[in-house]
C-alpha cells in the first residue's frame, strides 16, 4: 500500500460555458488548493462520441468507449444491483410527462413522488410475450430488462429533447424486430396503466407534473468488466461514493468497492452527506473516488445560482480536509452548459494535490485558466500517470 492515500472528488457536468459557475463561485479553500497543485485539462471523449457519463467515465479509466460500448441500460441495471445476465435486454427508461402527444418533460420534473408504486403496477399488469422485470431505480429513472437473448439494434423512443413527440421504436437490423415489437407492445401498454394511475392525480394535486409517459433508451445485451484497472494501479483497497445509476456501475465493474449515496434534492445536505460518507470510508481504502452527479443535475436545469451554491458549498466541506495529508484530486467528466441545459464536447479542468511536492499552480482553478497550462486535452490514462507517477500504464 502507497504512504499517501488519494481522494477524487469526480464531479459530473464540472465545465460549463461562457463565464462560467467555477469561474465566479467564492471558493477559497479550493482555490487556495489549486494554486499549490498540478492543473490541466481532460478530453476524454472524440467528437464523435456522445457526450454521456458513463463513456466518459469508461474513458476516465482509460478504456477506449468505441471498443467497451457499454449501453446505459446495462450500466442502469448493474448499477441498481440487478444480477442481469449477458443477452438478456436492458433498457434505461424515464418516467417523463407527454401532453397532446408531445414531450413536455423528459424526466417528470425530477420528483420520484409515486414512481416506485407506478413502476410496480406497470411489472404487474403489463403481459408481452416475454419474461421481463421493470423497476424504478432512483429520481425520473428506471430500468426495463427482458429475460431473453434478444438483438439489441433497435431504435428507441427517446427524441433527447422537449417539445417534440416521441419516436417510434424500429429495429434498426432485421434481427431485431422481435424487439422492437416486443418493446412496443411494453410501451402501449404501460402509457395505458399511467393515463389512468391514481397517483397521476395525487402528482397533479400537490402541483408535479404527471408521470404519464416512459422514455425508452440506449438498450443492451453485452457485460464488459474492466478487471485490470486497479491492478494496473497496483491498489488492492478502493471505493466510490455514488448514488445508484450508470457511473456506480462502472467503478463497480471496474473492481471498486461502493458505497452508494442516496439522492438528495438539498444541495447543503447532498455534500453533507458525501463527506460524511467520505470519513467512514477513508481508513481502509488507499483510493477513494467520490461521484458528485447533483452538479450536472443543475445545469440539466439551467439553475446557473444553484450551480455556482454547489461549488461554494463544496468548498466549505473542502476545508474539513485541511489536514489531510494525502492527494486531492478534483475533476469532471464533461461540460453541462448551464445556459443550454445540454451536455457539450469540450475540455475539462482538473487538478492534482500532492502535499510532497512543491508545485505551482494557479490562482483560481476554474476553465480558462486550466487552459492555459501545459497539461492540456490529456487521455484518461495520462491522468492516472500524473496522479499515480509510479505505475506503468
Amino acid at each position: 500500500m502507497r504512504k499517501l492515500k488519494t481522494i477524487i472528488f469526480y464531479i459530473d457536468g464540472l465545465a460549463d460555458e461562457g463565464e462560467t459557475p467555477l469561474e465566479l463561485a467564492n471558493k477559497p479553500f479550493w482555490d487556495k488548493l489549486a494554486s499549490k497543485s498540478l492543473v490541466g485539462t481532460l478530453q476524454l471523449l472524440p467528437e464523435k462520441i456522445p457526450v454521456w457519463s458513463h463513456y466518459a467515465t469508461i474513458s476516465l479509466l482509460g478504456y477506449d468507449v468505441r471498443r467497451k460500448n457499454l449501453k446505459r441500460g446495462v450500466l442502469e441495471a448493474i448499477g441498481s444491483d440487478y444480477n442481469l445476465k449477458e443477452g438478456h435486454l436492458a433498457v434505461r427508461c424515464n418516467f417523463a410527462t407527454i401532453e397532446n402527444g408531445v414531450i413536455v418533460d423528459r424526466r417528470a420534473g425530477r420528483d420520484d413522488y409515486g414512481l416506485k408504486e407506478m413502476a410496480e403496477d406497470i411489472n404487474r399488469k403489463v403481459k408481452i410475450k416475454a419474461p421481463f422485470d421493470f423497476f424504478h431505480t432512483s429520481q425520473h429513472r428506471a430500468v426495463l430488462v427482458i429475460r431473453m437473448n434478444l438483438n439489441d439494434e433497435v431504435r428507441c423512443n427517446d427524441p433527447l429533447e422537449e417539445g417534440r413527440p416521441p419516436v417510434r421504436i424500429s429495429a434498426l437490423k432485421k434481427e431485431a424486430l422481435h424487439t422492437a415489437k416486443l418493446l412496443n407492445d411494453f410501451l402501449e401498454q404501460a402509457k395505458q396503466i399511467l393515463a389512468k394511475h391514481p397517483i397521476n392525480k395525487e402528482r397533479r394535486d400537490l402541483g408535479m407534473l404527471p408521470a404519464n409517459y416512459l422514455l425508452m433508451r440506449d438498450p443492451g445485451n453485452k457485460i464488459f468488466a474492466f478487471p485490470r484497472f486497479l491492478r494496473r494501479l497496483k491498489i488492492k483497497n478502493a471505493v466510490s461514493i455514488a448514488e445508484r445509476g450508470v457511473v456506480k456501475a462502472v467503478f463497480l465493474l471496474a473492481g471498486f468497492k461502493i458505497y452508494e449515496l442516496k439522492h438528495e434534492d438539498n444541495i447543503e445536505k447532498y455534500i453533507a452527506n458525501s463527506f460524511e460518507a467520505l470519513e467512514e470510508v477513508m481508513i481502509d481504502n488507499e483510493l477513494v473516488v467520490v461521484h458528485l452527479k447533483k452538479c450536472d443535475e443543475l445545469g440539466h436545469d439551467k439553475k446557473r445560482k444553484q450551480k455556482i451554491k454547489f461549488f461554494e458549498t463544496l468548498d466549505k466541506y473542502l476545508q474539513t480536509l485541511e489536514n489531510f495529508n494525502g492527494k486531492i484530486v478534483i475533476t469532471g467528466d464533461h461540460i453541462t452548459s448551464s445556459i443550454t441545459g445540454k451536455h457539450m464536447h469540450g475540455p475539462v479542468p482538473f487538478m492534482i494535490y500532492n502535499p510532497k511536492k512543491k508545485i505551482k499552480g494557479v490562482k483560481n482553478f476554474h476553465e480558462k485558466n486550466a487552459q492555459k497550462t501545459k497539461y492540456q486535452n490529456i487521455s484518461g490514462k495520462k491522468f492516472w500517470k500524473l496522479v499515480y507517477p509510479d505505475v506503468k500504464l
